[in-house]
């Protein structure tokens, strides 16, 4: 197993050299990612909710420009129309990641206009709570071959645990500081507890590949967290459990989605009749 990630628009997915397609140049198979399994195998019915809600507020909010189509354009407008709030947030998401990837480095980033109050979050998280990453353990794509899934970890590290006996669960060391996996939530639902079917599979991964594509051992975690990064300039830091239940949670998941996949292949050629038509039929009002 050799993992790269690609990306596609907003959308990022894995691809295995070691696994080539056949007759296809540069093309491989890809490996499936840890969020796709969880978003496929484990579906939220407040998505459904959200779909009708987000394409009626596009509707009223767009209306005028919606009206002046023809409804052939209409209907295909507002059908679209929900993805692109859903784009806008996972394009802003992706880039707090980033800058928030090279400020934990110390580097000089520019931030754009509409995003400060997000970064502002994630800096004061990290300075709060004196983060200090592993090495390669920030953005590392991370797999395991032996259930074959593919995932990236927003930031693996170690951060200080205040010294209070309600986090006397928390394990830390001599210094009161915790092993711990991160990831950063930007939407405002905030964490929801499918975190804990994303942050096991990224605990319990067998390697990390490098952007060099050198291969490491993924280190050992204590707790993983989601860290909530809102506008104002606020977080919250909420953990969630990731332990070897939810690992098997997650396999259970990972099935589950195998199973949505190959629904498409159960379907078989028609059967075409053997004999022609004996049986005549006499509409009805008439007699034989």
């Amino acid at each position: 197993m050799n993992p790269r990630k690609r990306t596609a628009g907003q959308s990022r997915y894995y691809v295995d050299l070691d696994r080539p397609k056949p007759g296809k140049t540069n093309a491989y198979e890809r490996i499936p990612g840890v969020t796709t399994i969880v978003r496929e195998g484990l579906p939220k019915a407040a998505f459904v909710n959200y779909a009708g809600t987000a394409t009626a507020e596009f509707a009223v909010n767009n209306w005028p420009e919606l009206d002046a189509l023809p409804p052939a354009d209409r209907l295909k407008r507002i059908s679209a129309g929900r993805y692109e709030k859903r784009d806008a947030a996972a394009g802003k998401g992706k880039l707090i990641h980033h800058i928030a990837q090279h400020a934990i480095g110390g580097d000089p980033v520019p931030v754009p206009e509409g995003v400060e109050g997000y970064v502002t979050a994630a800096i004061k998280f990290m300075d709060q709570f004196d983060v200090q990453p592993f090495p390669d353990c920030v953005e590392l794509v991370v797999f395991n071959e032996t259930h074959y899934y593919c995932g990236t970890l927003d930031l693996g590290g170690t951060m200080l645990i205040p010294d209070l006996s309600e986090y006397d669960w928390i394990p830390r060391d001599e210094d009161n500081r915790t092993r711990v996996i991160v990831d950063y939530k930007t939407g405002a639902s905030g964490i929801w507890g499918d975190l804990g079917y994303q942050l096991a599979p990224y605990r319990y991964a067998e390697w990390g590949a490098t952007e060099t594509g050198e291969v490491i051992e993924v280190p050992g975690f204590d707790i993983g967290v989601g860290v909530h990064l809102r506008g104002d300039g606020t977080y919250s830091v909420v953990p969630v459990e990731c332990g070897p239940d939810e690992f098997e949670d997650f396999l259970t998941i990972k099935r589950m989605a195998e199973i949505v996949d190959r629904q498409r292949e159960l379907v078989m050629t028609e059967i075409v009749p053997p004999l022609g038509n004996r049986i005549q039929v006499v509409p009805a009002g008439e007699r034989f």
